[in-house]
């Protein structure tokens, strides 16, 4: 890390607990040392239970669970401050933190992934022990203009929009017409059905994608009503989502689905017994129902069995499951529809984790800080501690 001029810090961990809001004051004695750079970031990911940043000088962070090697920082050690992804070189352009692996795109359009390889998610070629550095290129000799992390399977987007998607099939999230429980695609292969797409999200059983027209089309496991195409069943290859709504964004979680359209507003398909839906009930839905509240949004995240986004003011709202404070409104109820999040942050960006059963999120707001909230308990934080929180908490270490 010689060729960067980072100041470093080294902090225990009990000079960094954060007390607001917070659920518990454990500490991690594996952090009571862990070296805490000083960064600024330009964006966030979470992903099950740890998230992924880059920073100015283009280089990749993460923190949270590392027991796959999905932290990048070469051990298989959980982190609760933000750790350098060891990549010699690599300068990151775009980072996505999926269930237990991560992957980014270099400046140079190579993405590399790193993490749990059991299904070959990392996209080398082979299935192997876990992976914990970018090590290696993802094969097939694509430029990636992005990437997205699900929950055992990744995808991309070459070219003009192609998709391309590797690891398990075994619901036939991959689009290639291949499912099966031992179905592993080691490098990227062809999402089927001819389509471009503008836009890309994977999740933990499925995928989604917008079209540079507007539509939208799913694919993987549709046993919830998830793939928004009036069926409930899988789909191996891209099936389109019923309507005529036309999409600018699409975000994919564990069983549901968020989109909107190109006026702003927000629709949800899928499983809805937890509110994730926003529809004011907990009620399913297997085609695209409207969000209630009349927001006008800029960005949506769907996570596991909840949702965020946030609306043209920049402030966040989220809703759904909140079983560690996932939701950020100071409470651990349930909500069927948006609740503000508090702290008065004004958010650039927002990620909604897919952590099961309880899950973390978090934020880049236009001040160019990240905050998170939610489960903690393997530091996916980024407070130093393994503390839970109810509402948002600065990540440590940034300028």
């Amino acid at each position: 890390m010689s060729n960067k001029s980072i100041v470093r810090l080294i902090i225990p961990a009990v000079a960094v607990l954060l007390s607001v809001g917070c659920l518990a004051t454990d500490q991690d004695p594996e952090n009571g040392g862990t070296q805490i750079d000083s960064v600024t970031f330009k964006s966030v990911s979470a992903g099950s239970a740890h998230s992924c940043g880059i920073v100015v000088g283009n280089y990749a962070y993460c923190w949270g669970d590392n027991t796959t090697g999905q932290l990048g920082s070469g051990d298989l050690l959980n982190h609760a401050v933000p750790v350098f992804v060891e990549g010699g070189p690599l300068e990151f352009r775009q980072i996505s933190a999926g269930g237990i692996v991560s992957c980014a795109i270099t400046a140079d359009q190579d993405a590399y992934c790193w993490g749990n390889n059991e299904w070959g998610q990392v996209g080398n070629g082979a299935i192997s022990p876990p992976i914990n550095t970018p090590s290696s290129k993802v094969l097939g000799g694509h430029a990636f203009t992005s990437v997205t992390g699900g929950g055992v399977h990744n995808c991309g987007l070459v070219g003009a929009g192609e998709a391309w998607c590797w690891g398990l099939a075994a619901d036939g999230q991959l689009g290639n017409g291949q499912s099966g429980s031992q179905t592993a695609i080691t490098q990227p292969a062809a999402v089927l059905g001819g389509h471009l797409f503008k836009q890309l999200s994977a999740g933990t059983f499925h995928t989604c994608g917008v079209t540079p027209s507007g539509e939208a089309y799913c694919w993987g496991r549709g046993e919830n009503g998830e793939l928004g195409n009036g069926a409930e069943l899988n789909s191996t290859t891209p099936a389109l989502v019923s309507g005529v709504i036309l999409f600018e964004f699409i975000d994919v979680g564990d069983d549901h689905t968020c989109a909107i359209d190109l006026e702003g507003d927000a629709y949800c398909w899928g499983a809805g017994a937890s509110g994730q839906l926003g529809t004011g009930a907990r009620t399913s839905s297997d085609v695209p129902v409207a969000v209630t509240g009349g927001l006008v949004l800029t960005a949506i995240s769907a996570g596991n069995s909840y949702t965020c986004g946030i609306d043209g003011t920049e402030r966040a709202y989220c809703w759904g499951r909140n079983f560690a404070g996932e939701l950020g409104d100071g409470t651990e109820e349930l909500r069927t529809e948006p609740t503000l999040v508090a702290g008065n942050l004004e958010f650039a960006t927002i990620s909604a984790g897919q952590g099961a059963p309880t899950a973390a999120t978090c934020g880049f707001t236009t001040g160019d800080r990240v905050y998170c909230w939610g489960e903690g308990l393997l530091g996916q934080l980024g407070t130093g501690n393994t503390s839970s929180s109810r509402v948002p908490v600065e990540v440590v270490g940034q300028q």
